[in-house]
């Protein structure tokens, strides 16, 4: 495979993920999906976190993270920490999430270890606090729910088409380059204005030059 061809297979995947993660963080969970918690926060809860996760990214894998994955805090709270690994598109990534859940106690009783209640359902609450906060960050499912949705900093077609037309005076180096800079967002909404700025600056001094 040539040089070019390469570049042009990777600037592919790219896209292809680029695309999969926007349609995924813009996606609205619907309201029987979400919940609310006692400060008024909303959530959703595992199940439905990794049926999507199943959907959308099938090859997964959640593990425990480092030599001492599940520790207690005390006597009230209980943290376990582990690493979401998932493969997108032939590359495998991963998260690193800890979660936390405070201990229950026997009602009334003092907080010691011979009060406790079901420690391992204390145990798997941290687990699925930690499962689901790496699913979020690390696939952006329920991104709208969690207030992390995608911001599309891009260029639409239209103001692509008018950077085109403007370059049409400038050489094909330059031209690339303001290309590359659209396609790897180095040129996007935040510094259009400066980017239309620069290439009537340089027609200008072309103009110049052949005068």
């Amino acid at each position: 495979m040539t040089k070019n061809k390469a570049l042009a297979v990777a600037d592919k995947v790219k896209n292809s993920i680029r695309d999969k993660r926007k349609r995924i963080s813009n996606e609205t969970t619907h309201s029987m999906f979400v919940k609310k918690k006692p400060d008024g926060y909303d959530y959703v809860d595992e199940a439905y976190l990794r049926s999507k996760l199943n959907e959308e990214y099938p090859l997964w894998s959640w593990s425990p993270a480092g030599s001492n994955p599940v520790q207690f805090l005390g006597s009230e709270w209980v943290v376990v920490a582990g690493t979401l690994r998932i493969d997108e598109d032939g590359f495998t990534k991963e998260f690193l999430s800890p979660g936390a859940a405070r201990i229950q106690f026997k009602r009334g009783k003092e907080h010691t270890p011979e009060n406790v209640v079901d420690v391992d359902k204390n145990i798997a609450s941290a687990n699925t606090n930690g499962l689901k906060r790496a699913i979020n960050r690390l696939t952006n499912i329920a991104d709208d729910v969690y207030k992390k949705q995608m911001i599309d900093p891009s260029l639409d077609a239209d103001e692509v088409e008018m950077i085109e037309s403007m370059m049409e005076e400038l050489d094909e180096d330059t031209k690339n380059k303001i290309r590359d800079g659209i396609e790897n967002w180095n040129i996007n909404k935040t510094n259009i204005k400066r980017t239309i700025e620069r290439i009537e600056s340089l027609i200008i001094e072309n103009r110049s030059k052949d005068e």
